[in-house]
């Protein structure tokens, strides 16, 4: 395993307070992000299934809920499962870089991970694209962001604990991307030049 992904993930499980205490837009996402999923959701059928990785405590599974999509929440720290759990949704321990479940396989509509992907190596980044396609159903919908960057750093900021990070350019996240089968269907700078979102459908 790589040693920077190891402590990221050991991070998040040991200080997830500190996430929640650093995270501004804690009751909704912002209009760059909101747009980001109305897109991806555009692509969904109403009432579909959409599996979030990472949901952390819930900001973007509450709007996809609200606005008719059936959302099923996992994440790594069990702070965050607690508080999922406790607002009715379906959860489960899931670190990205596993292979899914069987239960997991062929089940959902939409793959949603915010701010997620960011923290694997580039090899680490393709194979959770491709856990991505075997639990999406014929045609369903990926939909990931990552930060403006280039290289890599391991970094203590936010959470007072090392996190690693991969930063991207959109030539280098298209050139990841088309070694998979997907087609894009988005992959946009955010208007602040922070973030890249995407949005990608199984084929």
């Amino acid at each position: 395993m790589h040693e920077g992904m190891d402590k990221t993930a050991e991070t998040y499980k040991q200080h997830f307070h500190k996430f929640i205490e650093g995270t501004r837009g804690l009751d909704a996402p912002n209009a760059d992000i909101r747009k980001w999923i109305d897109d991806f959701l555009h692509h969904i059928p109403k009432g579909g299934t959409i599996i979030e990785i990472g949901a952390a405590y819930g900001r973007d599974s509450d709007y996809m809920k609200k606005v008719g999509y059936k959302v099923v929440c996992t994440d790594i720290a069990e702070p965050a499962l607690e508080k999922l759990h406790a607002k009715g949704y379906e959860t489960h321990y899931y670190d990205v870089r596993d292979e899914p479940n069987d239960d997991f396989r062929l089940r959902f509509n939409g793959y949603f991970a915010n701010a997620v992907l960011l923290h694997l190596t580039p090899d680490a980044f393709k194979q959770a694209l491709v856990h991505a396609y075997d639990m999406l159903k014929h045609g369903g919908v990926a939909a990931f962001s990552v930060k403006i960057g280039e290289g890599e750093e391991v970094t203590t900021r936010k959470m007072d604990a090392p996190r690693y990070f991969r930063y991207y350019y959109k030539p280098e996240l298209e050139a990841l991307i088309g070694e998979l089968p997907f087609d894009v269907l988005q992959l946009a700078y955010t208007r602040d030049e922070k973030w890249i979102v995407a949005i990608l459908r199984k084929r």
